[in-house]
């Protein structure tokens, strides 16, 4: 099982537009991509950082899916990308 761990900044004055798109646009596009599992996304207590875990069947559909957003959110997003990557999951619990 591998992973895509994001981690994104938070315009936090346009904090519930943010958690709009999350639900409306990033949450079904992430369950409809082939072999995903579950995700999980997560902010800070003040709103400003954001992760992101989604788990996938195989590396090969993890990086598929990276690829695909590699534009990343719209210019207007009040989300920005400060990193993502594939990961190996080698534990859970």
């Amino acid at each position: 099982m591998h992973a895509i761990v994001a981690t994104v900044n938070i315009d936090v004055s346009r904090s519930s537009r943010a958690i709009t798109e999350l639900n409306d646009i990033v949450v079904p596009g992430a369950k409809a991509t082939p072999g995903f599992i579950h995700g999980y996304w997560v902010r800070s207590s003040d709103h400003s950082k954001g992760t992101s875990v989604e788990l996938f069947e195989t590396q090969g559909r993890a990086d598929e899916a990276l690829a695909a957003r590699s534009a990343g959110p719209p210019p207007d997003s009040p989300v920005t990308i400060v990193s993502a990557e594939v990961m190996e999951v080698i534990a859970s619990a």
